[in-house]
């Protein structure tokens, strides 16, 4: 699904096969359109067979006629084919060809999403079908067992014993602790890929359960959360759907039909975590990777860690080139390249590593106010991004030293205050930047299961000494906590708690803080969900809008050749016309990019004039918000002309999903400063003695991470932590608003089945508006930190 190219997915899924570069012309005898299984010819399933039937499915997801699909053309850049459609379309490929089910196995499946063409992807594959010997058609499709020979049903015991036999197997657990009401992911570890593997060796051993695996049945079973559940759901009666209740069973034990949770407020509260017996070590004889804050701290954590028999490297950050001594190694750690010579060094010659811990961001600088924007740059670069580098370059080591005795991914950061429980918080301690380091861990704790991980922020009052005992203890504590703190002497952690708003009627009056009068700034463009809240914003009290996107201002009419059409495959087949009808040779590529670039000016056309006719008067300007001149004269531009801004909402942020282990440094800091950076711009160029409000939009990625999201939660996190540094220092109310993913227009239906598997409410689009018009007009200063999300997503999205 990862693969951004047609090449790459079918050199993934095929290679060694024909190395042509285009794809053969459709079977004009067939409909062009649906892409047909082989027939059963009894040979097994070819890279001819694989390129025909990928194709004519990118064609009939993508619009383009398959004659013009080329096998190594990028499957996003050229085609549109984004992760989501890239999951649609190897399934529906899995899906004709059950024999094929082998080379969708393990990481297999992640593997050929990983490719970036058809070409490579075809490769892959038929490298896995020539690995496993896939049979051929004649050879699955036997006759099916009669019931007088079919195996009886297995019991609900024997299966039980069997999954728990399974998934002791794959986790190292003893099968005498393993629950059958354990949480898979949260208490087991067991993550979707693992779940498919435990489901297909099961399958394996009782073929007479088939019938519960066919269809979506093997999409049930995974969706379940524990062992349990996944038992009873194959012990149901035969030739009942799976995941079905039985009509047998009585009107009093059915279930109630389920609701749509409702969407709720919450804040967080630190509380206490003391220390438990939890005890856990690191593989034997490995190296520890420990970055030096120059403070003293490193160095008595090095000592301590010696002492209980661990190698050490000490590495110190330089920006004169990679150098080894006897006493420390220094490196360049905000660059890619270099930590990995880094870790490679250290690998040669001290060994595998079974623990990074980076203590480097204590160093760095802690005076907020002071910092330009080339310092928060560069705080961010030595803080999160050289993180993300090492566990990058040792994600390797780390995944066999947890299978080999154990390890630990640990960062210290020293944020002055933001676990206290009456609220104190040490402004000129506080690093915002340093919230990054907090975001990607917690998204670390999904992709790393096995590894421990830990965020732990430390009391600056602490003295060297006793910092490193904290640490050191922090390393060995296997408690399932990845965010903690100290309060003094006091372990805690943060928890959510509802927080509802009081209403208008309970408020009385007129409590709105907008009014026809206000003049408000939204970044984020003319489109999604900042344009859904500004438009409600312009219906309810028609104030000046001023909205700030990248997308130039569109043309007021559409071009002729497709202002009529609707359907996208007749807009695409227009622009292939039209480039036709100009002479020009057909690219793909670009035809995508005009594809996209009529819906998007589309969309900014019907929302600007639907947030006039309802009688907000709109300015649009298009500017980079990352860039600090472009954006920070335009601030000032619009302080000159509109004499002051009453509101601002900061929407502004981009998404490029990938595993940290195949994500490009280049993305992670293209997502990380599109929100960090910007929202550093507007607190120097903001003019806090005449706001009102500042909203961030911030997601419920950054509070619990998301697996596939480090660079994004990364962003979010520093959001919440520049949200609190700004309401504890401006007269005006700053909130950062956590909010769970909203059923927009980006969720497709398979967004919209993975968030409801993990038990994930989508907010509504009109009741995120009705959340975000209470937040400005009866949130309270103080609480910053605001989660709008399912009742019970905390939970599901944390795990």
């Amino acid at each position: 699904q990862t693969q951004r190219t047609l090449e790459a997915m079918i050199g993934l899924l095929v290679e060694g096969a024909g190395s042509a570069t285009v794809a053969p012309a459709p079977d004009t005898s067939a409909p062009r359109a649906t892409a047909q299984p082989a027939a059963a010819t009894g040979v097994a399933v070819d890279a001819a067979t694989v390129t025909r039937q990928l194709v004519g499915l990118v064609s009939e997801r993508t619009g383009y006629p398959a004659e013009l699909l080329l096998l190594e053309a990028d499957l996003e850049a050229d085609l549109g084919i984004d992760s989501i459609k890239r999951v649609e379309i190897l399934g529906a490929f899995r899906e004709q060809y059950p024999e094929l089910e082998p080379a969708f196995a393990g990481d297999r499946m992640e593997q050929m999403q990983a490719q970036r063409t058809l070409e490579a992807l075809i490769g892959l594959l038929t490298e896995h079908i020539a690995g496993d010997a896939a049979p051929s058609r004649a050879q699955v499709e036997a006759p099916a067992i009669t019931p007088a020979t079919a195996a009886p049903a297995p019991s609900a015991e024997s299966m039980a014993a069997l999954l728990i036999d399974l998934v002791s197997e794959r986790t190292g657990y003893p099968p005498e602790l393993l629950s059958l009401s354990a949480d898979l992911e949260a208490d087991l570890g067991i993550d979707s890929i693992k779940r498919v593997e435990i489901l297909g060796a099961f399958r394996d051993q009782h073929p007479s359960l088939a019938p519960h695996f066919a269809g979506e049945g093997m999409e049930h079973l995974q969706a379940q959360r524990t062992l349990g559940a996944m038992v009873e759901m194959l012990a149901q009666p035969p030739g009942l759907p799976v995941g079905e209740p039985d009509p047998k069973a009585s009107a009093a034990s059915e279930p109630e039909a389920s609701e749509t949770s409702t969407v709720l407020r919450f804040t967080l509260t630190p509380t206490p975590a003391p220390l438990r017996s939890q005890q856990a070590g690191l593989a034997a004889g490995r190296t520890i990777v420990l970055t030096d804050d120059g403070l003293g701290v490193a160095d008595a954590v090095a000592a301590e860690l010696q002492s209980l028999g661990y190698p050490v490297a000490l590495v110190r950050h330089t920006t004169e080139g990679l150098m080894l001594n006897a006493e420390y190694i220094a490196a360049n750690l905000t660059e890619a390249d270099e930590v990995v010579s880094l870790v490679s060094a250290i690998r040669e010659t001290l060994g595998p590593i079974a623990a990074v811990v980076h203590l480097a961001p204590l160093g760095g600088q802690r005076d907020f106010a002071r910092q330009r924007l080339d310092d928060w740059r560069h705080a961010l670069s030595l803080e999160t991004l050289s993180l993300f580098h090492l566990v990058r370059a040792a994600h390797a080591d780390l995944a066999t030293s947890a299978e080999s005795g154990g390890a630990c991914i640990l960062a210290a950061t020293d944020m002055g205050g933001t676990f206290a429980s009456n609220g104190t918080l040490d402004a000129a301690a506080l690093a915002p930047s340093r919230g990054g380091i907090v975001g990607l861990l917690k998204t670390v704790a999904h992709e790393l299961p096995t590894i421990r991980t830990k965020a732990v922020d430390l009391n600056p009052r602490h003295e060297p000494i006793v910092a490193a005992h904290v640490i050191v203890q922090e390393m060995m504590t296997a408690d399932n906590l990845v965010e903690v703190g100290y309060d003094g002497e006091t372990r805690k952690t943060l928890t959510i708690v509802p927080a509802l708003l009081p209403s208008a009627e309970t408020v009385g009056g007129n409590s709105a803080i907008v009014n026809d009068d206000s003049i408000i700034l939204v970044t984020g463009g003319a489109r999604g969900i900042t344009a859904d809240v500004a438009r409600e914003l312009a219906r309810l009290y028609q104030p000046t809008l001023i909205l700030v996107g990248r997308s130039p201002l569109p043309p007021a009419d559409e071009a002729t050749e497709t202002a009529d059409l609707t359907d996208h495959r007749e807009i695409k087949s227009a622009l292939i016309a039209a480039a036709k009808a100009r002479g020009d040779e057909v690219s793909l590529t670009e035809v995508e990019q005009a594809f996209r670039a009529v819906l998007r000016d589309r969309e900014m056309r019907e929302n600007l004039a639907s947030m006039q006719a309802l009688g907000a008067r709109v300015h649009y300007f298009s500017a980079d918000v990352r860039d600090e001149a472009e954006f920070g004269s335009l601030l000032d531009r619009l302080y000159e002309r509109f004499g002051r801004l009453d509101g601002v909402i900061h929407g502004a942020g981009i998404i490029e999903d990938k595993l940290i282990k195949d994500k490009t440094p280049e993305s992670f800091s293209r997502v990380l400063s599109t929100k960090a950076d910007s929202a550093f711009i507007l607190s120097r160029k903001l003019r806090p003695e005449s706001l009102r409000f500042l909203v961030f939009f911030s997601s419920v990625t950054g509070r619990f991470g998301n697996r596939g999201q480090g660079d994004y939660a990364a962003a979010n996190e520093v959001l919440n932590k520049l949200a609190v540094y700004l309401d504890h220092e401006w007269p005006a109310r700053v909130v950062s608003m956590n909010w769970g993913p909203w059923d927009a227009g980006m969720v497709s239906d398979e967004v919209r089945r993975q968030f409801e598997r993990r038990g994930v409410t989508l907010i509504p689009i009109p009741t995120g508006k009705r959340r975000l018009i209470e937040e400005l007009n009866f949130g309270r200063k103080g609480e910053v930190e605001v989660i709008i999300c399912g009742e019970g997503d905390g939970e599901a999205l944390a795990t």
